[in-house]
């Protein structure tokens, strides 16, 4: 067992890198993997950079470098108004809401080559994620997330909730999700929403806190991870 955990950015995953035992860092084509185990578990931590191509190629990067059996993307998003912010959203379900090749035939959202608009999490990881954030007793939700390269607005975020049916907007979520598939490897993404369409406003208030909070259930979810130990 070893789980891939991704942040857009350091401080979202600088509180894992600190709570590591073993701990080890290799640079691997510009992405810095930290290694080492959380909770007993093996995992490899790595911050993509904001954004869909940044959070495709370090997924793809821990996969074949590291070998993981299972990936969680984690951070902030924004919501809609129905989601409060220091809320957490566990995906059921990904689409990335800024594909549109409609003009030969195709739905929105449509991600050629995989024949899909929406990708599911694997059911393990979000039942996981959301019975965590229960025990942490921090308010949660399950969502649609929608991926794409831009902070929206609250108009945008109404639009991609009544195109969608999705809740949540973030920018990397998504990109991971179809490396995962590919690769057939175990996905899911945790997120707390930091805004509401208004980032300016509510992002660098809240990210420092959205961060605790993404780490506070990200441990409960690994500390129930724990492999048995053989009596022999």
């Amino acid at each position: 067992m070893k789980i891939a955990l991704i942040g857009a950015m350091k401080i979202e995953i600088d509180g894992l890198v600190a709570a590591l035992s073993q701990p080890s860092a290799a640079r691997v084509g510009g992405i810095q993997i930290h290694s080492g185990r959380l909770y007993e578990i093996p995992v490899c931590i790595a911050a993509c950079d904001p954004g869909k191509v940044n959070a495709a190629i370090c997924a793809q990067t821990l996969w074949l470098n590291e070998h993981p059996t299972e990936m969680i993307s984690l951070g902030v998003a924004g919501g809609t108004r129905c989601l409060k912010i220091g809320q957490a959203a566990i995906a059921d379900s990904l689409v990335q809401h800024d594909v549109d090749t409609t003009a030969v035939g195709d739905p929105l959202g449509f991600l050629s080559g995989l024949g899909v608009v929406s990708i599911q999490t694997d059911p393990s990881i979000r039942e996981g994620l959301y019975q965590a954030a229960l025990r942490a007793q921090i308010p949660v939700c399950r969502s649609r997330f929608a991926t794409g390269d831009q902070f929206v607005s609250p108009a945008r975020l109404a639009q991609i909730k009544s195109q969608f049916n999705a809740d949540v907007a973030e920018m990397e979520a998504g990109a991971i999700a179809q490396v995962c598939y590919r690769a057939q490897l175990p996905f899911g993404a945790l997120r707390v929403i930091s805004d509401n369409g208004d980032a300016q406003a509510d992002y660098e208030t809240f990210k420092f806190e959205a961060a605790r909070l993404s780490m506070q259930i990200l441990s409960e979810y690994l500390s129930k991870k724990k492999e048995p130990v053989s009596p022999h």
